[in-house]
């Protein structure tokens, strides 16, 4: 009678054999259709029968957490590992002077070649790619066996702006339809322009008006734009987008809005970006920690970055798709707007993204693949790590990458950086003080941390904000991925993406949590550890129950190691009065509110430490978990409860994972009835502590006292 229906498959070829209705060994069975002439045509149907509660447990303990199944590491920085532990300091630092002496050499014989090859280039993106070695580079890509063969065609060529984005092996594939085609683009042009310029206007700071100014100058005299243009001047079919300048902290940076002329709705997308954002950092440093450890090499390390200089700037665009290069500033002297054409790739293009990360992609497979570096890339900034004792072979190695291939990188200024102890990169700070006993902690620079604080604060009272704010707040929340910030920055980002392209300036409930959530981790900011030591796995089941009769409730959790064995279980009655307050008169069933009250109650008293363990809850209610995942819930009553369980995943830096349990497997269950089970032994029983907790976050929750500041 447990058994459930899993799924049927109608099979497309006639099935011959077998009895209708009779089960066989062959799953397949045939039935007839009066349309096709009585022929047989198979279909297969699957049942399946629930796990045991012991047997649901010890599967999931086998399964394990999910973060657990993948490094997150690269492949090639995989191998770039097991060359730190395979081969002594020596034979690697010997091995990357025999390669560079190579292909310096090389570079030596191919400069008649190269400046062969650079005159057939357009004039204009030969000029623009002075220096760099394109068919040197092309030799070491081979070797290398570099899967995108055609990425160097943004160089001898040009970048694309408009259209189908060229797809590149280098990353998974993702198809993204175009809003608009092509000729769509061209032929509203005249009318989008007019718009354009008239939304170009003083931006009523007439300190940015200036340096926007004298940027868009600077860039004229060095020959990556051109103009003034009239319109007029302009070719048929021409899009003219707009720059504008945007203040981030201390910075003044050129954004060219190439969505509000519809160049960026022209794109056809058909990859997926794989960045390296902080999460790559931190495993490729946990996976070197666990091979030392395990092959018994010194774990020490040190890092520093490297940021190519004016990145986009060094990629020419193809002068074919000048027409849609046009952008418009407001010239503060002369009261008026003004139209320029960019000949690099302008920051704020959707092909930029695009085209820029595989050409990074390129330096960066050569960096690794080539030269076993420790080194991530997100988009123009490498962080690179290395053996104390080889930070000189480390250094060499990568910046003699970048000249040989002709890229310019910061060699001066605070971006030029040494090996250290310390390393700042994305808005946190890496610290490799005991990397010898295999630990490296991760925390948000002071400055950082202190600005996003303030403009949280602000954004959060004024309880408005406007498009270009939003994109910037999300440019410098980047870094907030899963390690630093868990579930609370990836769901902060998509509600920043969301708000940004809605409709209305207000912040919405859901951002507005978000927002208070990641306020208070930001306030918190505890650092994060990362070691080659195994965490430590929890499974937790929660479960809840409602007796409409008597208009009271029942919660129930049970705790289980990595054995699968029963740690700590609760079992908890909610009172008529508490089961009123959240509707229980209005509503038909208030199981949905108990159900979550369930989970943030097992979440406060079990899952704590400081990230030092991974968590998996397990609950058979759908809504409930959908709700956890998404951070979101159309009941006004479990919105506190949310917010609350929120704040304790930001405070305590949990990884949790939110699963299903099917209802006759769940061993929660039977304590959120008040029964008992064979499983449940009275010496793991914590009722009295869990009846505490749960008066603690109804006193906060109900009384509406739940904060995330």
């Amino acid at each position: 009678k447990y058994s459930r229906f899993l799924r049927f498959k109608a099979l497309t070829a006639p099935v011959e054999g077998g009895e209708e209705g009779v089960q066989s060994e062959n799953p397949k069975r045939k039935f007839s259709s009066m349309e096709d002439g009585g022929k047989p045509f198979g279909f297969e149907v699957a049942f399946g029968l629930p796990w045991s509660h012991q047997g649901f447990m010890q599967q999931a303990c086998k399964s394990g957490h999910p973060s657990l199944r993948d490094t997150g590491v690269p492949d090639d920085l995989k191998v770039a590992v097991e060359k730190h532990v395979e081969w002594t300091e020596q034979q690697l630092a010997s091995y990357r002077i025999s390669w560079c002496r190579r292909w310096v050499a090389r570079a030596q014989q191919l400069e008649k070649d190269e400046e062969a090859d650079a005159q057939l280039r357009d004039p204009e993106v030969a000029r623009l790619t002075k220096g760099k070695r394109l068919l040197l580079t092309k030799e070491i890509l081979d070797e290398l066996q570099f899967e995108d063969t055609e990425c160097l065609k943004l160089l001898s060529e040009g970048a694309t702006l408009a259209g189908p984005v060229q797809f590149s092996p280098s990353f998974q594939s993702q198809y993204k339809p175009c809003l608009a085609t092509l000729s769509q683009l061209e032929n509203n042009a005249d009318k989008m322009n007019a718009a354009v310029l008239k939304l170009t206007s003083s931006s009523g700071s007439l300190e940015l008006d200036q340096q926007l100014l004298e940027e868009t100058r600077l860039e004229v005299e060095r020959g990556w734009a051109e103009g003034p243009y009239s319109l007029d001047e302009l070719p048929r079919g021409a899009t003219v987008s707009r720059r504008f300048a945007l203040s981030q902290g201390s910075k003044v940076r050129m954004i060219d809005d190439f969505s509000i002329s519809g160049v960026n709705d022209s794109c056809e997308v058909n990859n997926k970006l794989d960045l390296h954002m902080i999460d790559t950092f931190c495993s490729l440093v946990k996976l070197f920690f666990r091979r030392c450890a395990e092959t018994g090499v010194g774990s020490g390390l040190r890092a520093k970055t490297y940021d190519l200089k004016s990145a986009y700037r060094q990629v020419p665009v193809r002068p074919d798709h000048y027409k849609y290069a046009f952008f418009s500033i407001y010239n503060h002297e002369r009261g008026c707007n003004e139209i320029y054409k960019i000949k690099t790739m302008p920051f704020g293009a959707t092909h930029s993204v695009y085209n820029f990360l595989r050409l990074s992609k390129m330096l960066h497979t050569i960096a690794v693949r080539g030269l076993f570096l420790l080194c991530t890339n997100f988009y123009d900034d490498f962080v690179l790590a290395s053996k104390p004792s080889l930070v000189a072979s480390a250094s060499s190695s990568m910046e003699l990458v970048f000249r040989l291939t002709g890229w310019v990188y910061a060699e001066e200024g605070s971006k030029a950086t040494q090996f250290d102890v310390l390393c700042r990169a994305l808005g946190v700070q890496f610290d490799f003080n005991k990397s010898e006993a295999g630990l490296m902690y991760v925390s948000n620079t002071e400055s950082r941390r202190l600005e996003l604080v303030e403009q949280i604060t602000t954004i959060l009272e004024r309880g408005t904000m406007e498009k270009q704010e939003t994109l910037s707040l999300r440019g410098r929340l980047g870094f907030a991925d899963s390690f630093i910030h868990g579930r609370v920055g990836k769901l902060l980002l998509k509600n920043l993406v969301d708000h940004a392209y809605g409709v209305s300036s207000r912040l919405d409930a859901n951002l507005q949590l978000s927002l208070r959530a990641m306020l208070g981790r930001l306030s918190s900011s505890k650092p994060r550890k990362v070691t080659s030591m195994q965490l430590e796995q929890w499974f937790v089941y929660t479960d809840a129950s409602f007796e409409q009769s008597s208009l009271t409730g029942g919660l129930g959790g049970v705790l289980v190691d990595s054995t699968s064995k029963v740690c700590a279980w609760f079992a908890v009655q909610v009172s008529s009065e508490t089961c009123l307050s959240l509707g229980a008169a209005d509503k038909g069933t208030i199981i949905f509110d108990l159900e979550l009250l369930a989970t943030v109650l097992a979440t406060a008293i079990w899952c704590s430490g400081d990230g030092e363990a991974l968590h998996v809850i397990f609950g058979d209610n759908d809504g409930v978990r959908f709700s956890l995942i998404r951070a979101t819930t159309m009941s006004t009553t479990s919105q506190p409860f949310l917010e609350y369980q929120l704040r304790l995943e930001a405070d305590c830096g949990l990884q949790t994972w939110y699963a299903r349990v099917p209802t006759e497997a769940n061993i929660s269950d039977w304590p959120s009835r008040l029964q008992a089970h064979e499983l449940l032994v009275e010496d793991c029983n914590q009722s009295i502590r869990a009846n505490l907790e749960l008066q603690k976050i109804l006193s906060q929750c109900l009384a509406g006292s739940s904060s995330m500041v």
